[in-house]
């Protein structure tokens, strides 16, 4: 989306539209994954972008994840190996993630505490029940 025009009239939005001018800048793209490595067409150019968390990511590489891992000494098993195969997999994206939101809601709970002694009632995602409960215990409500 490039606007939005909102009005108390129908009318009104359309005199608000014609006026609206934009000026794009065509920009270089890079549509073949193949080729987006280490392209000098970057899809994040911001000196700012970060990954949301430590997944290996590098916006001057046009890389989202990447990652290694290894076990034993590979190549003292190649050498023993009668055949070799060398190909490149693709498989399918995937992301193993929650359906959460990770959410608490905290209030105070005047129906099950007397005038002196106010409760917190906190509401909390399920997984992360133990974590905010630990969290909770910290604090003393007066």
């Amino acid at each position: 989306m490039v606007a939005m025009v909102a009005g108390e009239n129908e009318e009104c939005v359309d005199k608000a539209l014609k006026i609206i001018k934009v000026q794009y800048e065509v920009l270089p793209a890079i549509l073949d994954f193949h080729k987006a490595k280490d392209n000098e067409i970057l899809v994040h150019p911001e000196e700012n972008w970060k990954a949301l968390c430590p997944v290996g990511a590098d916006n001057k590489r046009n890389l989202v994840a990447t990652g290694t891992s290894g076990y034993g000494d590979v190549e003292a098993v190649f050498k023993d190996c009668e055949v070799m195969v060398e190909e490149t997999y693709h498989v399918k994206a995937d992301q193993q993630a929650m359906m959460e939101t990770f959410r608490t809601c905290c209030f105070m709970d005047a129906d099950n505490a007397d005038d002196a002694n106010h409760e917190l009632s906190a509401h909390v995602s399920e997984e992360s029940y133990d974590q905010a409960e630990e969290s909770y215990d910290d604090f003393d409500i007066l």
